[in-house]
């Protein structure tokens, strides 16, 4: 069945596992029936309120407005505002991006910016947005 033959729900649903790039072997992993999947790619049935909701539990960035009711954006509010410029924080590698895009900017010009990340005491966190933003610029 082409996806022009599914309902909206079903091609709300199918978008979220494109996006995030998971296989239905991964979904059977995560606690949703590979089966079911399947089953409402090819048309036969709708996701159902118990697949849905596994499925925002999987993907907790989901808008469940916008895969239950198509209202809205896919992903919920995760905008975070740097020096007048929007930044979807749902995502790592765009956080990582624009830190390596506006590095000076930000550290010169957002003192509260700089003063939280030096305040943080998770070393982990700091190296680990470093050795990305090394392998980045690499």
């Amino acid at each position: 069945m082409s996806e022009k033959n599914l309902s909206e729900l079903a091609q709300r649903f199918l978008s979220v596992i494109k996006e995030k790039k998971i296989t239905p072997y991964e979904l059977g992993k995560k606690g949703i029936n590979s089966q079911i999947f399947y089953n409402i790619k090819a048309g036969k049935s709708d996701p159902s309120l118990k697949t849905i909701n596994a499925l925002l539990n999987v993907f907790p960035d989901i808008n469940p407005e916008w895969i239950n009711y198509g209202r809205g954006t896919m992903y919920q509010n995760t905008y975070l505002t740097i020096d007048n410029k929007e930044l979807n924080i749902s995502n790592i590698d765009t956080i990582i991006s624009f830190l390596i895009e506006n590095e000076k900017e930000i550290l010169k010009s957002n003192i509260s910016f700089k003063n939280y990340i030096r305040s943080k005491e998770n070393n982990a966190i700091i190296n680990y947005l470093q050795s990305s933003i090394d392998n980045l610029k690499n």
